[in-house]
């Protein structure tokens, strides 16, 4: 810093170094580009303007630096007139590091003009720098910036890695690319540009911040803990999408011993949620172990899975119960009692049949509500033995069945049973049979 401050300062005092005779030539010079790198070549115009009202003869310019100039001197440039100016293209090549001065002679009639040109050359090279952490196991949409310290131009990333897009241009300073990180390693980027009109290649290595994915969240609910058997289990499934690219095709399943159920979400997004809800059968009597799977893909058609287990206790009685079951013979058999539903949800077409000997009646009652019941009743006729068939449907569609034995009561005997008119006949004749048996007693005598 101290020798930037120095050498601006050396050529301030340059610049006003100039003889009374030249004092109407007036220098200046552009460059191009400011700051160099090293390698590069400067391209500048030297333009010398007359500020007088005479006409200012011009014989040569020559420059004078440890730096390679081209053109190096100039002869018989001639005459500027006045308000008039002249152009001298030149270019400075500089390889190394450093701040540099060219002086430049300008010969006139009037005597000599020195102008002093400085050179900075700097090894500032563009830097790509990651503006976020990058997840594995994940689809990342990578920001960047370039810290471009001197203002290049025509700047083109090339990821040397399996990266989305293959070439970035830059218009700014900002830039984006798509990358799965399947493993922690170095990412090597080709950065190509313009200084001016000097072209550069370079290579940066970055080691980036890596983070884990949080990726799918699997919350498994059972509303009960015990159903009973042939009872239907529901299953509440949210998932949760905790990464931080959208997922795709994403399955649900559910499994027990001898079922299975999948159902289809089309996508979710970075934080996005859906909840779903399954039917299982409860199987057989105990402990039933329910397996909930996910499996989905990223954009880039990668596959994930995760899978949970949860536990539901299977009684060892069925949903349909029937009960207080009364058995009479009234003029005929009665068969009477109470079906309820003790299971978690709905059944369907609840029917019973009595199987009586040879015949087959049935009693229809339809759907009950958990927790609620209905009642049924039989007549029949001469009837020895006798079967209670109950069949429903569960929530899933499964047909259910169960066979209930019934005792018959013995059949009370026959008793005759007189009707008040046939007393009263049976009165009159023994009457008249008296009176006959009389007057035929009376004539006798």
């Amino acid at each position: 810093m101290k020798r930037l401050l120095l050498a601006l300062l050396t050529l301030l005092v340059l610049l006003t170094l100039t003889t009374p005779a030249s004092a109407h030539i007036v220098a200046s010079v552009e460059l191009r580009p400011s700051v160099l790198l090293p390698g590069d070549t400067a391209y500048g115009t030297l333009t010398l303007t007359n500020k007088g009202t005479t006409s200012i003869k011009v014989t040569g310019v020559t420059f004078f630096s440890d730096l390679k100039v081209e053109p190096k001197s100039i002869s018989s440039i001639g005459y500027i007139p006045p308000a008039g100016s002249y152009e001298l293209p030149f270019r400075i090549n500089a390889e190394k590091v450093g701040l540099y001065t060219v002086e430049a002679h300008i010969y006139t009639t009037n005597g000599t003009l020195k102008q002093i040109i400085l050179i900075d050359v700097r090894d500032l090279m563009p830097e790509i720098v990651l503006t976020s952490a990058i997840t594995l196991n994940e689809v990342n949409t990578v920001q960047f910036t370039l810290s471009d310290p001197i203002g290049v131009s025509n700047v083109k990333i090339e990821p040397l890695f399996d990266a989305e897009p293959k070439v970035i241009y830059l218009s700014d300073s900002e830039g984006v690319f798509t990358y799965y990180a399947s493993e922690k390693k170095e990412l090597s980027f080709k950065i190509s540009f313009y200084n001016g009109e000097n072209y550069h290649e370079i290579v940066q290595t970055i080691t980036p911040e890596y983070r884990e994915s949080k990726g799918v969240l699997l919350n498994v609910s059972l509303p009960y803990n015990v159903v009973p058997l042939k009872d239907v289990v529901p299953v509440k499934v949210e998932i949760t999408n905790l990464r931080n690219d959208a997922i795709y095709s994403i399955q649900v399943t559910v499994k027990t011993d001898n079922f299975t159920k999948t159902t289809q979400i089309a996508s979710l997004n970075s934080m996005g949620s859906s909840q779903i809800s399954f039917l299982c059968p409860a199987e057989k009597p105990g402990e039933q172990t329910i397996l909930i799977c996910v499996s989905y893909r990223d954009c880039l058609n990668n596959e994930y899975s995760t899978e949970k287990h949860v536990s539901v206790q299977i009684l060892n009685e069925k949903a349909v119960v029937v009960s207080n079951i009364d058995v009479e013979w009234d003029n005929g058999l009665k068969i009477s009692g109470d079906v309820s539903n003790s299971g978690k949800s709905k059944v369907y077409n609840v029917m019973l049949a009595l199987l009586a000997d040879r015949a087959v009646k049935t009693y229809y009652l339809g759907t009950i509500d958990p927790s609620d019941f209905d009642t049924f009743e039989f007549t029949a006729e001469n009837v020895t033995s006798a079967k209670l068939l109950v069949t429903w449907n569960n929530e899933l569609g499964e047909k259910v069945e169960e066979v209930l034995p019934l005792e018959i009561p013995s059949k009370p005997e026959f008793r005759t049973q007189s009707s008040p008119a046939v007393i009263v006949v049976s009165v009159v004749v023994l009457v008249i049979v008296v009176a006959i048996v009389a007057i035929a007693w009376v004539r006798r005598r």
